[in-house]
């Protein structure tokens, strides 16, 4: 699913006014000040909330759904649903693993070729044929180990 992002700012001003609404509801105080500079003052009565809220809820009015959805997209397409922390589904997991393995293979497979190259020495007579079987051996166990990092098969 595509989904636009918050602006930026829109989460932390999402962020801020609840705090502000947090204020209110809980403490009896109000946000006085604006940006990072803002203190709290004791609530006199529900007409200071009435104009804090409607002073700064102008600020979010459309931002608060655009960070709300926003995350639960983020949640949905990238988290696993049988874990209760925000974890990688498992088939993400796997893709951010995949180049440290690949490069295990990698490294495996030049060492086999190495290792075909000094069998086979470099005089002469050297046996080509042993040599491309050997590096072809190292291929195709590669190619079925990538296979099964693929499927999600090896750890």
């Amino acid at each position: 699913m595509k989904m636009a992002k918050p602006k930026a700012g829109e989460m932390d001003r999402v962020f801020r006014f609840l705090q502000g609404v947090e204020a209110i509801l809980e403490r009896d105080q109000i946000p006085i000040g604006s940006g990072d500079d803002y203190d709290e003052r004791d609530l006199e009565d529900a007409e200071d909330a009435m104009k804090w809220l409607s002073k700064a809820w102008p600020t979010v009015a459309h931002s608060w759904q655009r960070v709300l959805i926003a995350g639960e997209v983020a949640i949905d397409n990238a988290c696993d649903p049988n874990e209760s922390a925000l974890e990688f589904k498992p088939e993400i997991k796997a893709a951010l693993e995949l180049p440290e393995k690949l490069e295990t293979l990698l490294k495996a497979l030049i060492e086999r070729e190495c290792t075909c190259r000094a069998k086979s020495g470099y005089s002469r007579d050297f046996n080509n044929t042993e040599y491309l079987r050997g590096l072809a051996d190292g291929a195709k166990d590669a190619a079925a180990d990538l296979a099964k990092i693929v499927k999600g098969e090896v750890a």
